[in-house]
């Protein structure tokens, strides 16, 4: 004797959230402070802590950036004052051919 069942199949669904930036949406903000009293504050301290961190090491890099391309024309000055003087050297000592 057959029977004839039907097979329901198993529904299974699943949410993520993803969001960029150091905050979460408004709505999951106050979710956040309702879970945990005081989880607001500690997330906008972390969130302004993460940002003056960014901002120092932008500032670091810009300061590097400026010495070095400071030394640079620094050191293309020194060339060029020394290749003049060697030029003019050779001119006055009468030696102005050419080497190839």
């Amino acid at each position: 004797m057959s029977r004839n069942r039907q097979q329901n199949p198993i529904v299974s669904s699943s949410q993520s959230l993803m969001y960029i930036g150091p905050l979460p949406p408004s709505k999951e903000f106050g979710n956040y402070e309702q879970t945990l009293p005081g989880a607001a504050n500690r997330i906008l301290a972390m969130a302004e802590q993460e940002a003056e961190h960014r901002r120092k090491n932008e500032e670091k890099i810009v300061q590097h950036s400026m010495k070095k391309s400071g030394r640079g024309q620094i050191f293309a000055f020194i060339l060029a004052i020394l290749s003049l003087g060697l030029i003019l050297f050779s001119i006055l000592k009468g030696e102005n051919h050419l080497v190839l």
